[in-house]
């Protein structure tokens, strides 16, 4: 019976963390078409922004502002570059932002919550 019971409190706290996620695609504009997969390599000269579509597993329950944050390979680690705020609207599963392309190097990219949870990170690379 305790087995049953800890394997019960497990399992609740395991889909507790996992239920609140996303998935996040970063694509070029091309009309209104949004691609099933994202671009993981860049280019700073044909490339200056780079959409990010954010697909929510839920709809959102309230308005509120979520935040992308970028975070760039610094030898063995990622340090953080920018960040920037995005709506994301009450009944709404998806959100669509963009930001701009500044130099060379490997990226990761965070959707954040108003909370500062991460929800989703994408990796890519930009090059010259």
């Amino acid at each position: 019976m305790k087995i049953v019971k800890l394997l019960f409190i497990v399992i609740l706290c395991s889909s507790t963390f996992v239920g609140f996620s996303g998935n996040i695609i970063l694509y070029r504009k091309n009309g209104d078409v949004i691609p099933k997969e994202t671009s993981q390599s860049w280019n700073t000269n044909a490339d200056k922004k780079v959409f990010v579509y954010y697909n929510n597993e839920d709809k959102y329950p309230f308005n509120t502002t979520y935040k992308i944050s970028i975070s760039k390979r610094v030898g063995n680690i990622f340090i953080r570059t920018e960040g920037k705020e995005f709506p994301v609207q009450k009944g709404q599963v998806e959100s669509i932002t963009f930001f701009e392309l500044k130099e060379p190097g490997d990226y990761i990219l965070s959707v954040l919550d108003e909370q500062g949870y991460i929800l989703s990170e994408q990796f890519y690379t930009v090059q010259k």
